[in-house]
């Protein structure tokens, strides 16, 4: 059994035998804190009685089958108390949480800590535009857009400096403006102390030292749970984003980048001012959020050729698809549709919720 202390001001009943009841308590950090890596790694925890860190939020206490259980208003705040006895929990659950687990196990902490950059860089830039570049040193990003450039020769290097900052530097940013952000993130201490965890976690594998299976879990929760707020905040600012997915980026191989607002379902068009031959291929890596966490359905297609054929169909939260340049779509404006759509009965768009074209020009074969 898993041991995780969860802060609370107010000791709870220890009433099982399938009972429920309600009662008001307050949870503190380290509870939204086990609820994440309690989730990814579908471990029980045992609460104990420890004051630290009260962020003052009323709590729903429920007892059903053995198990108490720990929940806010919102959902995102919640533990189990492993002292009940032996809850009977049905053989699906218990498979599902062994899958949560393997799943949580593969998880490359490089990639959680990438997808919570491009959350938050799409976020200032939504946020404060471009007035980021005073508080950052602009030269120190012109050097790593220069690195990178000599790394990928044959490359189209992003031209938005944002993208090169690092999540240090993405947390200096938000702090400077925290009340342009405080509607997005909401608690400025509990800001501050994932930032501090997940900085400790990307400086991990600098000292050769890899992050152990529950350190992966608490990223993972973490990086789930700030996503998750910034989703909703879009949601405040466009009715359709608390009902459709938010697209965060679509790249090509060669680099270029979409240009996407959050607050739209697409009709964008990256102009790459390219010309393929007949036989290349091009990559096209994306990553999208769902507010309710559906799968992500993403298609390719080629817009100018008879019947918009569709070439490629992946689905995920961060899917790469695949474009081989066939003799069919010759053309000076062969333009590639990126889709995507929830599994969900309703979309933003009717049959889907996001789309954006990527425009290239193909030659005729020799």
């Amino acid at each position: 059994m898993l041991f995780l202390e969860v802060p609370l001001r107010h000791s709870l009943t220890q009433r099982c035998a399938g009972q429920r009841f309600k009662t008001s308590g307050h949870v503190g950090l380290g509870a939204r804190i086990a609820h994440d890596a309690l989730r990814a790694m579908g471990a029980p925890t045992r609460v104990r009685h420890v004051s630290s860190l009260l962020l003052h939020k009323s709590v729903d206490v429920t007892v059903q089958s053995g198990v108490i259980a720990l929940t806010n208003a919102s959902g995102d705040v919640s533990a189990t108390n492993g002292r009940c006895g032996n809850a009977m929990r049905p053989s699906s659950e218990i498979a599902a949480q062994s899958r949560r687990s393997r799943d949580d196990s593969s998880v490359d902490p490089g990639d959680a800590i990438n997808a919570l950059e491009v959350t938050l860089r799409q976020l200032v830039r939504l946020v404060i535009g471009d007035n980021w570049r005073a508080d950052v040193d602009v030269a120190r990003l012109e050097e790593r857009q220069t690195e990178e450039r000599k790394r990928r020769d044959g490359s189209i290097v992003e031209r938005d400096l944002l993208a090169f900052t690092h999540v240090h530097e993405l947390r200096h940013v938000i702090e400077k403006h925290w009340p342009d952000f405080k509607p997005a993130l909401h608690d400025r201490k509990r800001f501050d102390v994932y930032m501090d965890r997940v900085e400790d976690f990307r400086n991990a594998p600098m000292h050769s030292r890899t992050l152990l299976p529950f350190e992966v879990a608490l990223l993972t929760g973490i990086v789930g749970e700030i996503r998750n707020e910034v989703t909703l905040y879009y949601s405040g600012r466009g009715p359709d984003m608390k009902h459709y997915p938010t697209v965060e980026s679509i790249v090509d191989s060669f680099g270029n980048t979409a240009a996407i607002k959050s607050d739209a379902g697409g009709d964008g068009m990256t102009p790459t001012g390219l010309r393929l031959h007949v036989g290349q291929v091009v990559t096209f890596v994306g990553s999208g959020w769902d507010p309710h966490n559906r799968p992500l359905t993403w298609e390719l297609l080629i817009t100018n050729v008879a019947g918009d054929a569709s070439l490629d169909t992946k689905v995920g939260s961060e899917v790469a698809l695949t474009w081989r340049v066939e003799p069919s779509h010759v053309s000076e404006s062969a333009r590639v549709v990126i889709k995507v759509m929830s599994n969900g009965p309703y979309h933003r768009r009717g049959t889907y919720d996001f789309f954006h074209h990527f425009d290239y020009a193909v030659d005729p074969p020799d």
